[in-house]
């Protein structure tokens, strides 16, 4: 499938990347304090419109590559990031990743909105691939998520 989100042209297959989704363990093998927060939000981590596209490009919302978080904000949120991998190319518009200096794949992300606390980009830079997308023509999805803390362990500053 081809499609244009936000400022990417992409091309991509869902159910060859759901196929990918269903060999991976749900989490990303990380039982932090903020890990375990994040995976207890469920959907509540991502806006409607995020799942949305989780679901058209074929990721399972509960399988990132990874999730981080980043500081408890003085509205009270927590900010996370993160990324997701799914079977694709990215066909047009500029790499999420804007590089920094000389080494690849590192630098900062443009992220685009995507509902009131969510940003996403499109990267060509990949980390921490599953075994199951070996093999595979990948994008990065990379996000970035404001989320409320749900679980009743005191909540870090």
């Amino acid at each position: 499938m081809k499609a244009t989100i936000a400022r990417w042209g992409i091309e991509f297959d869902p159910n060859a990347t759901a196929r990918c989704h269903e060999q991976a363990k749900i989490g990303w093998n990380c039982d932090c304090l903020p890990c375990r927060n994040f995976l207890a939000l469920d959907k509540s981590a991502f806006s409607s419109a995020a799942l949305d596209l989780l679901e058209r490009l074929g990721v399972d919302y509960k399988k990132p590559a990874e999730v981080y978080h980043n500081a408890r904000l003085e509205n009270g949120l927590h900010n996370y990031g993160g990324w997701f991998h799914f079977v694709g190319k990215i066909e047009s518009g500029a790499d999420a990743l804007k590089q920094i200096g000389d080494t690849p794949c590192e630098g900062t992300f443009e992220l685009e909105q995507l509902g009131e606390h969510f940003q996403f980009g499109f990267s060509n830079c990949l980390g921490l691939v599953r075994e199951s997308f070996r093999d595979q023509s990948l994008i990065q999805l990379e996000f970035s998520t404001n989320a409320r803390w749900v679980l009743r362990d005191s909540e870090p500053s």
